[in-house]
């Protein structure tokens, strides 16, 4: 499906297009050729993955920016269908207060006040799975990629229209110091999201094993190391293959679904599925990781080594164990142990438990996110009830020596 919007610059008639996939099997190999670069988490083995795990309510719009029909830019969009009977309550606010619970009722009634009889979609520019700028390639050395982004915004809208309605748009996660898109999306009435920052930390050259780390932090972090592993001491920590993974299909899934239920919003309800489909698809390049007490999996880490960055990605957690054993601190330290052992230049720890994840090396990195609700009224009522700056009832720790 092609959508074309010719333009002219002085004698050379440059011809600019948007083709448009619904799924990967159905683009051109020439056209692929762009998703062959250096970001596994914006790659076709990714897109596959994704393709592969059935996620309940989401599909998806590959969008390729064509210069006289040559790849010049790519635009990843994945698609929640608000009225599928599989997703329940996006907002989901129960366990923190009545009031909070009411005003979820009415943030669902709005989302999910649909009409049952068509899709009513969420847009997402950009990936809701993993937090990063991973909804565009850029292959032009101008702007043109990032000022065209609108453009295949509404083109999609369009074309989802025709069955549908799009409920809202979201475009995630650029960079707050380098953000390209921001005047293009200001100017289209879509309103800044601040968000919490994505949690970095760099590895240092120098840390050729754990040790190299646990050397470089602060005794009074080095020993918080020590009562955490102490916690574990009859624990097993081992990795699972593939066929392990499938047979304990049943603990996994309910250790993940307690850690999603933590989550107030709940976008999306990823199961076993995705992380048996990344494992299928990344081989080497995915760790899962579990904790056994006896023959019981209480916790359990998934990472995923990108190259420059390894991403610390999903975690499942028996709540019941987490503060005796220190689970969560414990599966930080795992990911920095993975990340040394890539030789990774950094780890992204992703959102969320920031102040702890700077206890152990992270730092901060702000990035914008976008919304465009679509109904006129609504979408300027929305700017008055979005934050206009970051949360900082948190403290930022620094673990390590001041040499370091």
């Amino acid at each position: 499906m092609y959508m074309t919007n010719s333009n002219s610059r002085g004698n050379i008639s440059t011809q600019t297009t948007f083709a448009i996939y619904d799924v990967l099997s159905s683009i051109p190999d020439d056209k692929k050729s762009i998703l062959k670069n250096d970001s596994l988490l914006i790659s076709e083995n990714y897109f596959k993955t994704l393709e592969e795990a059935l996620i309940p309510g989401m599909s998806f719009r590959y969008v390729f920016f064509l210069k006289n029909n040559i790849p010049k830019g790519f635009y990843y969009f994945q698609l929640i269908n608000l009225s599928s009977k599989e997703l329940g309550k996006i907002v989901h606010l129960d366990p923190y207060s009545k009031t909070l619970n009411h005003f979820s009722g009415v943030i669902n009634a709005i989302l999910f006040g649909a009409k049952k009889d068509k899709p009513h979609y969420l847009l997402i520019g950009g990936n809701m799975i993993i937090s990063g700028e991973f909804g565009i390639i850029n292959n032009e050395k101008n702007g043109d990629v990032y000022q065209n982004l609108n453009g295949a915004i509404k083109e999609v809208t369009i074309g989802l229209e025709k069955e549908g309605k799009v409920v809202a748009t979201i475009i995630k996660d650029f960079p707050t110091e380098n953000d390209k898109v921001k005047e293009t999306l200001l100017a289209k009435s879509f309103s800044l999201m601040v968000m919490d920052p994505i949690m970095k930390m760099g590895i240092n050259s120098e840390w050729n094993r754990f040790l190299d780390y646990l050397d470089s932090l602060s005794s009074k972090y080095r020993l918080r190391y020590v009562n955490a592993r102490k916690k574990i001491e009859n624990i097993t920590i081992r990795n699972l293959d593939i066929q392990e993974i499938i047979s304990n299909k049943d603990a996994i899934n309910l250790l993940y679904k307690s850690v999603q239920n933590k989550s107030p919003i709940q976008l999306l309800k990823c199961d076993f599925n995705y992380l048996l489909s990344i494992a299928n698809n990344f081989n080497d390049k995915f760790v899962f990781r579990a904790f056994f007490e006896k023959d019981k999996m209480i916790a359990f880490l998934c990472g995923i080594n990108c190259g420059d960055h390894y991403e610390a990605h999903h975690i499942g957690i028996d709540y019941n164990y987490n503060r005796s054993h220190a689970l969560y601190l414990n599966i930080l330290y795992e990911f920095i142990g993975l990340a040394i052992e890539a030789k990774s230049l950094s780890l992204y720890f992703g959102r969320t438990a920031m102040e702890m994840k700077t206890t152990v090396g992270a730092i901060p990195i702000q990035h914008n996110a976008y919304l465009k609700l679509n109904n006129y009224m609504l979408n300027c009522l929305v700017k008055s009830f979005l934050p206009t700056e970051m949360d900082q009832n948190w403290i930022q720790r620094n673990p390590f020596k001041e040499s370091a």
